[in-house]
């Protein structure tokens, strides 16, 4: 008796996971200016061809979308929202102390998130990535933060020379995240 529990058990998890890779996370944005087009985000089933408006973010653009595991991160220009894509619920959400995200990663506990536009100092944050409380930030980093890799214990982040989008010139900053420091 016991053994048929097991396997059904494995049968229901392994079931919940096929059906669960059969559907797609789609974020949207809104039109730019227009306050009443705003970010969606929805779960398209492959299987059915239907989709579900889980939430919508009350910003007009979306910057990206982590997905960790099931969870799902959303940058939307000033504001971070964590989903849990099992419950398709909207677990946590913050606003954004820079002037406008653009990537995320994720290091141990904590999302790194840039700011790609508008700062001279404090283009890289730090939030628990369990409820995006905010945790910290380097205000050394003085260029947008445009993308970030994450390698052991360092974050790799590309950088305009200008800081402007027309700039062709850049360069690659290596920063310690334990440390909090640009090496």
């Amino acid at each position: 008796m016991k053994m048929k529990k097991n396997v059904l058990l494995l049968s229901l998890f392994l079931s919940s996971l096929v059906l669960f890779s059969q559907k797609t996370v789609i974020v949207n944005g809104g039109k730019w200016g227009d306050q009443s087009e705003n970010v969606n985000l929805m779960i398209y089933d492959v299987a059915s061809k239907t989709s579900t408006v889980v939430d919508t973010i009350h910003s007009q653009s979306v910057q990206d979308v982590l997905i960790d595991d099931s969870l799902a991160y959303v940058v939307a220009e000033d504001s971070i929202v964590l989903y849990n894509l099992l419950s398709e619920k909207r677990i946590a959400a913050t606003g954004f102390p820079g002037v406008s995200t653009k990537t995320m990663a994720i290091h141990g506990s904590e999302l790194l998130v840039g700011n790609w536009f508008g700062q001279d100092s404090a283009n890289l944050y730090f939030f628990n990535k369990n409820n995006l409380a905010y945790v910290d930030s380097i205000q050394d980093v003085s260029k947008g933060a445009k993308s970030i890799l994450i390698d052991g214990d360092y974050a790799y982040i590309p950088q305009n020379s200008q800081s402007n989008w027309t700039d062709t010139l850049g360069s690659i900053l290596r920063v310690d995240i334990v440390n909090r420091s640009i090496t």
